[in-house]
């Protein structure tokens, strides 16, 4: 897993364009709206990237690379590996997310907030083994918090 994890950050190169800062009521969900996330031909994915950030061929290997984390660990959860529609739920849960600017307000830990509420609105884990992967390009930060519960 260490291997998979490293390939994904490292895979986090990034290109210029421009676009809006994304308000995170409105910024696309992977799994929901891939092509909103810039991921045409895709039924579903773990990256969302509507700004174009990446490269087609980058955001591929992400999500092999994250597909195979989830498919390759066992579900954590102690009550329940049952998700919705009675469908079994493996292991962790990543997501990518990326975007050139987000909307600021004036209070710290913005970045940090924005990445939390994309946490609950996306709902891709069961009991808090799920992780989204922010970088924003304006800031040229990225946020990945060590644990969400």
């Amino acid at each position: 897993m260490h291997a998979s994890m490293t390939t994904i950050l490292v895979a986090l190169t990034m290109h210029v364009t421009g676009g809006l800062p994304w308000d995170v009521d409105e910024y696309p969900n992977p799994q929901q709206d891939p092509i909103g996330c810039a991921r045409s031909g895709e039924r579903s994915t773990w990256v969302c990237d509507p700004d174009r950030l990446l490269a087609i061929d980058e955001a591929n290997l992400l999500d092999r690379q994250i597909t195979k984390v989830k498919n390759h660990t066992g579900c954590p959860c102690d009550d329940s590996c049952t998700g919705p529609g009675g469908r079994h739920h493996r292991g962790f849960a990543i997501a990518v997310a990326l975007a050139e600017k987000i909307i600021r307000g004036k209070g710290e830990h913005e970045t940090e907030i924005f990445v939390e509420n994309l946490r609950k609105l996306w709902h891709i884990g069961l009991c808090g083994e799920d992780i989204v992967i922010f970088f924003n390009e304006q800031r040229d930060e990225g946020f990945s918090p060590a644990f969400l519960g």
